[in-house]
């Protein structure tokens, strides 16, 4: 019995020795990515900040990208505070505040600046480095960039998905204020505002903020800014922003939930996917899918259009025509993409846009619009996204085809709006 204690415990002690070797891991390796409540990305460990209700995180932290992590004086502290602008947001706890603390006295840190993100006034979270050396002490701020008052377009495609603004529920007063009389239903019922018509546009730091008839409702999340974030700020220096849809729902209880929502298109269908013509043109809003005929009389070109790709968006102009039979004549609707013919309307159809062409035509204003080419060298469609005539408002005629531009920037750059250049 003697001996089987004695083997028994010599297997134990070398158990033990392997299991401690095979976690010594590697100079700089840090311990806390196996900790309960962490997420792996491809940045770090995702850590969530807890505590956030036990102090309310001030407005002007809602932009932090940096966050600095205190570690407590004890020399057994078991959570690790965290901190933006030199306001406290909460701390880390727990197995993973314990695991961080150990890791930073281990490297004689007191202090630890990570990356993170603040998703709403009750949540957030940090990103800690896999290795101690990736945790950056200093990382400089982009130099914030100025844009003028933006005009709104239009992206010139359709939403491609719907995703959640962050950090909405710091604009709580702005969000009450979209409800009919400016204020909350009293009961459950009526709390979602569907269909907003919201613009989002670059704030100058990176940041890209949503809003709605110039009150800000939220902030575009990280994910978002950085795959749209160059294309708005192109916009933006042109002096416009991104016409969105937007939905907006508040809870009931002293701390409501706030949710924004936004239709967002697909970041290569915001800019035309073509120049637009050079000499005074008007973009008609998108609308309905007309359907062109007669493709098949330029199959060749729209196969060269495509580039064996099977579906590409367009730019078309519209023009109109007049056809010649043997007992009569009628006006046509032609369409054109890249200045060659790709087909025309049918006479039903072609009739919604008659009056618009003959008064842009008068004026010399070519008139474009949204199209999609699809198919094959054996068969091609052409389809339409275009607001019928008729459905465009006495304003937007007004303003975007019967009012002469002036002689500064002027309407240049505004969706539907009547441009002006030349070349040298």
């Amino acid at each position: 019995m003697g001996l089987i204690t004695v083997a028994l415990a010599i297997v134990l002690a070398l158990a033990l020795v392997g299991y401690a070797g095979s976690h010594k891991g590697r100079p700089g390796q840090l311990r806390w990515a196996s900790a309960a409540g962490v997420t792996r990305s491809r940045d770090g460990v995702v850590a969530p900040i807890n505590e956030m209700t036990a102090a309310e995180v001030p407005p002007e932290v809602a932009e932090a990208r940096r966050f600095l992590l205190v570690r407590s004086p004890g020399r057994f502290g078991a959570s690790v505070e965290v901190t933006a602008r030199g306001h406290r947001i909460g701390v880390l706890e727990g197995q993973l505040g314990r695991a961080v603390a150990v890791e930073m006295r281990r490297h004689g840190a007191s202090q630890l600046l990570v990356s993170g993100e603040l998703t709403g006034r009750f949540a957030g979270h940090v990103v800690l480095p896999e290795v101690f050396a990736d945790a950056d002490p200093e990382l400089p701020a982009r130099p914030p960039r100025a844009f003028p008052v933006p005009v709104p377009v239009e992206p010139w495609g359709s939403a491609a998905e719907v995703v959640d603004a962050v950090r909405s529920d710091f604009f709580l007063p702005e969000i009450e204020a979209l409800y009919p009389d400016g204020r909350l239903p009293a009961g459950t019922a009526g709390r979602t505002l569907s269909g907003i018509d919201a613009e989002i546009f670059p704030s100058g730091s990176g940041r890209i903020g949503v809003f709605v008839a110039d009150r800000q409702i939220g902030w575009l999340a990280a994910a978002q800014e950085i795959s749209h974030g160059a294309v708005l700020e192109e916009l933006a220096t042109g002096g416009n922003s991104l016409k969105v849809r937007a939905s907006a729902r508040v809870g009931v209880g002293n701390r409501p939930s706030v949710r924004v929502r936004v239709w967002l298109p697909d970041v290569a269908q915001i800019l035309p996917p073509a120049p637009l013509p050079e000499g005074r043109h008007v973009l008609l809003p998108p609308g309905q899918r007309i359907q062109v005929t007669a493709e098949e009389e330029h199959l060749s070109d729209l196969v060269a259009f495509l580039e064996e790709r099977h579906e590409a968006t367009a730019v078309a102009e519209l023009r109109l025509f007049t056809r010649a039979t043997a007992r009569t004549e009628h006006e046509i609707v032609g369409v054109r993409i890249g200045g060659r013919p790709v087909g025309e309307l049918t006479r039903t159809s072609g009739a919604h846009f008659e009056a618009v062409l003959r008064v842009c035509a008068e004026r010399g204003i070519t008139v474009l619009c949204r199209a999609t080419v699809s198919g094959n060298q054996l068969k091609a469609d052409v389809v339409l996204n275009v607001a019928k005539g008729g459905s465009l408002t006495s304003e937007w005629v007004e303003s975007h085809i019967l009012t002469e531009p002036g002689p500064g920037p002027g309407q240049e750059g505004q969706e539907g709006g009547v441009t002006s250049s030349s070349s040298s």
